[in-house]
């Protein structure tokens, strides 16, 4: 529901593609949830007629995961709203490199496409604020900056919220230097 309110929030108003590209960035347990949890994210935005695609990108995405998986809004339907969960096992950063020596030879993967190969980043209690993780967010970090899209990170408490925004503001103090951070409570 965290993630549903925060693309009816940010996506209001605008004209969106029929596919919205989220990607979970650093993604554990939520690979795991049974599908009635996803839909409840095409539940949340019906109104806005949203059919998403959905990657889920972190080192800790179980190998056992399906690599795509389609979820409708109602079951048995072809014409309602889609969901469709894609799975990799990697670091964005490790992933997004992947992705550029993969396809190379063409140049289709130009910095800025890679930048535009998703609509919004979402990082579910991350722990970035971490002593033993922070290390590891940096190029995530900086590359989420220069994608300039809009990202929802959540925190499991104050004190981990807390943590988390000191990090990411350390990290990025010149990669956004001059714009501002926004931050929702």
């Amino acid at each position: 529901l965290t993630l549903g309110r925060f693309v009816s929030q940010e996506f209001a108003g605008t004209s969106l593609r029929k596919k919205l590209r989220v990607c979970v960035v650093g993604a554990r347990a939520e690979v795991t949830l049974p599908v009635q949890y996803w839909r409840e994210l095409l539940v949340v935005t019906m109104n806005q007629n949203i059919d998403f695609q959905i990657d889920f990108v972190g080192p800790d995405v179980p190998l056992k995961s399906s690599t795509v998986r389609r979820v409708p809004l109602v079951e048995g339907s072809e014409h309602s709203l889609v969901m469709e969960m894609r799975f990799k096992q990697a670091y964005l950063h490790r992933a997004i490199l992947d992705e550029v020596k993969s396809s190379k030879d063409n140049g289709s993967n130009t910095p800025d496409k890679i930048k535009d190969q998703w609509d919004m980043f979402v990082l579910f209690n991350p722990g970035i604020g971490h002593p033993n993780l922070a290390k590891h967010w940096t190029p995530t970090l900086k590359f989420l900056a220069k994608a300039k899209k809009p990202t929802l990170i959540t925190a499991h408490s104050e004190l981990d919220s807390e943590r988390d925004l000191k990090i990411v503001e350390q990290i990025l103090s010149r990669d956004v230097a001059g714009e501002k951070l926004r931050y929702r409570k």
